[in-house]
């Protein structure tokens, strides 16, 4: 039997011993046998396919649950979702292609006749099936409840019992902003839940009243696109097996833990087991290949997704993979300079596939960088980053659970501006009412005048970033300290439960590493360390964006102010050019502070973690110009 462009796909199994998921195949669709051989995905574009939107499913759970809470401050929050069998097949390919899809499994030869999982284009192409889905199940929702064609296909739907008084006492509360105003339309209407995909995963939630009306709206839309399953020999697209039918206010979703009850998002109990076991496995490693450490690094980096200030934590982790691949780096292009391998290539590809040389040689050397022969040893800072995160993990129960307020996006309660210059810094916030100036020491003078590659050398991006600190900081110590009659004065329209600050600075590079609490420098990272630490401990959302210099001028006045004055003069002169200063607390950081800062400025290797004093400073009243200055 003759098949027009048949193509033998290899295949394999993952999920083979893990009692999480099941077993699914998967298909080398990249698979050439030479490298003038067509592989299925030549045949694709990912360019010219819809664009994915199953990334934001997670956050858009997320902000759902969180506006639940603003409309419904009492009530009990169920979370559901439902799965679709084998959702990729569903999508069915054209006959003349269906020969590309063959594998082979014992004596016989399998064509596929739907979507493959290793198909470039296939999440794409399955994300218009997710859309389709999500617009049925809105107007469904609120089009009709009645669910009696549906309810024959599920098993018993149970509730758990409403919660007590006591319980609802201990809900936590959302703050309704501009950004989250709730689940009422502009007429006082319930909108439907938005039914966020992820993949094949249709995820939702909602109050008791409606929990029965969203379940079975979900799998009525399911139904309705991809047929109801009356037949027999065609399998249910609903996925039985994992479709559990008990609701309450947590539960497994997209492989984290849910609690509506708290607003937080963690770890799963069965993932922390796993975690603790390949952390006590690495403790007792006295070597590691580079595949074993980028593995540890994933998964440290998924369960941290959202714990920002988690990152700095396997920094010394993520600066050794960089090491060793800068130095294979160095290896490899030696190897390549003589071009011998692109000659090689380039001999085996007729002309018209010449396009193809670039990402066949990016493929030799992508296999040699990640060659898992050659073995490391355990340095010192690995070692106590290791020791670390297990003490951590295993001395909690549920570690890096974060509130959904420090991850929704959210309208900022009040805002502050920061600069740093080459003789000082600062930074000011008007609604937290306080400003604060920095004054550098000779060692930071000379610092910045030296070449990069001098052990005293210290970089713009640091002073810029200690700013950053600071501001932080002082949020911190106003926020702690603000009594029921203070918080009326700095939050009028009622104190929120989870502040969100909006930081501007004029410098890129100190802003990214606030955002991403890492630095791919080591005096950098001692300083995220810092920030990282502040993060821990503050219940603050913290955003910072880029502001433009030109329009950073009161910050930039402070950081640029004669640092040779008293306190008193340099307050006079700076109160002449931007009067309302003089209206707002001075932030005294505290010498502890100042010292932890000043010692990561000029560290050389890795500090690890950092321990913040107990006194981070204190605030001086307005108007007063004899307070003493503050040096790094």
């Amino acid at each position: 039997l003759l098949m027009l462009h048949c193509h033998l796909t290899p295949q394999g199994m993952v999920d083979l011993d893990t009692p999480y998921k099941n077993p699914r195949p998967i298909f080398d669709s990249s698979f050439r046998p030479h490298p003038w051989c067509l592989a299925i995905n030549d045949w694709t574009d990912k360019a010219n396919e819809p664009p994915l939107t199953f990334a934001g499913a997670e956050m858009g759970l997320m902000t759902w649950v969180y506006n639940l809470r603003v409309t419904y401050p009492k009530s009990e929050i169920y979370l559901a979702d439902d799965d679709v069998s084998g959702a990729f097949r569903l999508v069915r390919y054209h006959p003349n292609l269906t020969a590309m899809h063959t594998f082979k499994q014992g004596p016989h030869a399998v064509v596929n006749t739907g979507g493959s999982f290793g198909d470039n284009t296939t999440p794409s192409s399955f994300d218009r099936v997710a859309l389709a889905r999500r617009i049925i199940a809105w107007w469904r929702w609120v089009q009709s409840r009645d669910h009696s064609r549906v309810l024959k296909y599920l098993p018993p739907l149970q509730l758990a019992p409403e919660p007590t008084s006591d319980e609802i006492a201990q809900f936590c509360p959302a703050d309704a902003d501009g950004i989250n105003t709730g689940v009422l339309d502009e007429e006082g209407n319930r909108r439907a839940p938005p039914y966020n995909m992820h993949v094949d995963d249709c995820m939702f939630a909602d109050v008791a009243e409606n929990i029965m009306h969203s379940i079975c709206v979900s799998v009525t839309a399911l139904f309705l696109l991809l047929g109801y399953p009356d037949n027999p020999l065609v399998p249910s697209p609903l996925s039985m097996d994992k479709f559990v039918s008990q609701y309450n206010h947590q539960r497994k979703l997209v492989g984290r833990h849910f609690d509506t009850r708290r607003l937080t998002v963690g770890l799963l109990a069965y993932k922390r087991l796993r975690l603790l076991e390949l952390l006590c496995t690495w403790s007792k490693m006295s070597s590691f290949n580079i595949i074993e450490l980028a593995t540890l690094l994933g998964v440290l980096e998924n369960h941290t997704k959202y714990a920002r200030w988690a990152r700095c934590w396997y920094t010394a982790l993520q600066n050794h993979v960089r090491r060793v691949l800068r130095a294979r780096y160095a290896v490899l292009d030696r190897l390549y300079k003589g071009r011998e391998q692109e000659r090689r290539i380039k001999n085996q590809l007729p002309p018209g596939l010449a396009h193809r040389l670039e990402s066949l040689l990016a493929r030799d050397k992508a296999h040699l960088l990640w060659s898992t022969y050659q073995r490391f040893g355990i340095t010192s800072p690995i070692a106590e980053a290791v020791e670390h995160l297990h003490h951590y993990v295993a001395s909690n129960e549920s570690p890096w659970e974060v509130p959904l307020g420090l991850i929704v996006p959210r309208e900022p309660h009040f805002w502050s501006r920061g600069d740093a210059s080459l003789v000082g810094g600062g930074g000011y916030c008007p609604a937290l009412r306080f400003w604060f100036d920095l004054t550098w020491t000779a060692p930071v003078l000379r610092g910045v005048t030296l070449k990069s590659s001098d052990l005293d050398y210290v970089h713009i991006n640091s002073l810029e970033f200690i700013v950053i600190i600071v501001q932080l900081a002082a949020i911190k110590t106003r926020i702690e300290g603000l009594t029921p009659s203070d918080a009326a004065i700095y939050f009028p329209m009622g104190r929120p439960h989870i502040p969100v600050w909006y930081g501007e600075t004029d410098n890129t590079v100190s802003n990214s590493w606030a955002n991403k609490v890492t630095a791919s420098t080591t005096r950098g990272q001692a300083l995220v360390a810092v920030f990282a630490e502040l993060l821990r401990t503050t219940l603050v959302h913290t955003s910072c964006e880029h502001l433009a210099g030109v329009d950073n001028v009161v910050a930039d006045d402070i950081s640029r102010n004669d640092f040779s004055l008293s306190s008193a003069a340099r307050c006079r002169q700076l109160f002449l050019k931007q009067p309302s200063l003089a209206l707002l607390d001075y932030f005294q950081p505290s010498p502890e502070l100042l010292q932890v800062l000043t010692l990561r400025l000029f560290s050389t290797r890795s500090p690890g973690l950092c321990v913040l004093p107990p006194v981070l400073g204190q605030f001086v009243p307005a108007g007063c110009t004899t307070f003493g200055s503050a040096s790094i």
